[in-house]
């Protein structure tokens, strides 16, 4: 049988605050200590000189400041190391934090579907189709849905039919025809940006199957490289900006839950409050930064691949299916934040707990309502379980009598 390791989390993040009292007392002893050196330092200039370059140089090597600060610094990565941990061993518990997570995840595969399911729909309608003529992938559009949509544009209408898409399409993209903006906010992308990303990889291929040699072929694709960057302008731009907005409100929202949480567990404790808030600060923008690289570059290659199949549709749908799968890798790297995003986090921690505290009496209103919601889940939960165990325990009586034979 496998060992259990077991650890009382409360007692792992007393130890944790423990460790912020201790930083705290050093940081202000520090700062106490070296502004007493440099205050005996201007004294002494004004006194005998032999004793100047004595305590310039004390000063000038910095020794009690250095000391304090690897001494501070050592504790404060070992606080990390222990919260974190306990963190960790916690997440299972978080019930409003695992919801959310479920929440993200699900709201990220219907837009994928989403997506993927109107690049299908405005293809097999031929509203919006792909064709490939001198070495090109252009877009044609169905004749009736053209002369609709261009009548639209040219009546009023117009503002009607962009607001039913989104209120965004008021003042956005207003010089583009509403047959491209329908396509956009149904798929994701403009169909012109699709197309030019489509040429791009059938002149990369093209020049690569013309080589001779495996030589050859690495010259041709390194030569058209930036043809097609060029002509993929559009569809990257377009993979990660929508990365960067999807990546930055989930972590948006969850920096407000994470600061609404710590404002719950520390509102009393400022310094551990300090800290925390920082952290999370630090992780949610490093947090963004990931998720937006792996589902930009998922995109991408989805895209890539999808071009490769069905060029146009399987673009999309490529495109769709590999930023959802870029951005689940982005979550898992995500959760092993590196310690310098947290040490980098905390150097600004004054600054970051300054803008945070001008709603601090909000905060903490809302996190002691938070608690008492969580904890009325779990009691639901709890009463749930119950009641469930009990009625297989009765059921399981029952059948027991009833098939007895003694």
């Amino acid at each position: 049988m496998a060992n259990e390791i077991s650890m009382d989390i409360n007692k792992g993040r007393t130890m944790a605050d423990d460790f912020v009292r201790e930083i705290s007392v050093l940081e202000n002893l520090t700062n106490e200590l070296n502004e007493q050196m440099q205050q005996l330092l201007s004294d002494i200039s004004y006194g005998d000189p032999r004793y100047i370059n004595c305590i310039t140089g004390v000063v000038a090597n910095d020794f009690t400041k250095g000391s304090g600060e690897r001494l501070i610094n050592q504790l404060s990565e070992n606080e990390i190391y222990i919260r974190s941990t306990v963190d960790r061993l916690e997440e299972e518990d978080n019930v409003i934090g695992n919801l959310f997570e479920l929440h993200g995840y699900w709201n990220g595969v219907l837009q994928a579907a989403g997506h993927s399911l109107f690049g299908v729909a405005f293809a097999l309608t031929g509203l919006t189709r792909f064709e490939f003529a001198n070495g090109a992938w252009r877009v044609r559009y169905l004749s009736r849905y053209a002369h609709l949509t261009r009548a639209i544009d040219n009546s009023k209408l117009r503002t009607v039919a962009r607001y039913l898409l989104g209120p965004k399409y008021l003042v956005r993209y207003m010089d583009k025809p509403l047959r491209q903006v329908m396509y956009r906010a149904g798929v994701g992308f403009f169909p012109g940006h699709v197309a030019s990303f489509d040429s791009g990889l059938a002149r990369l291929r093209e020049a690569a199957r013309n080589a001779d040699t495996f030589k050859g072929a690495f010259g041709a694709v390194k030569s058209h490289a930036g043809d097609l960057l060029k002509a993929s302008k559009g569809f990257l731009k377009t993979n990660f900006v929508t990365a960067f907005i999807a990546s930055g409100v989930e972590e948006s929202i969850g920096l407000g839950m994470n600061i609404l949480n710590n404002y719950k567990e520390y509102g009393n404790n400022e310094a551990v409050l300090k800290r925390e808030n920082a952290k999370a600060v630090g992780r949610a923008v490093y947090n963004t930064g990931v998720k937006t690289a792996t589902a930009g570059v998922g995109g991408v290659i989805g895209g890539a691949i999808g071009s490769m199949i069905l060029p146009g549709v399987g673009t999309v749908v490529g495109a769709a299916a590999g930023g959802f799968i870029g951005s689940i890798v982005g979550d898992k790297i995500a959760k092993h934040t590196p310690a310098w995003v947290d040490e980098a986090a905390l150097h600004l921690k004054d600054e970051i707990h300054a803008g945070i505290e001008k709603v601090g009496d909000g905060l903490r209103a809302v996190g002691k309502g938070m608690k008492k919601a969580e904890e009325g889940i779990k009691a639901g939960f709890k009463e749930v379980k119950n009641t469930a165990d009990q009625l297989l325990k009765n059921a399981g009586e029952f059948f027991s009598k009833k098939f007895s034979f003694t």
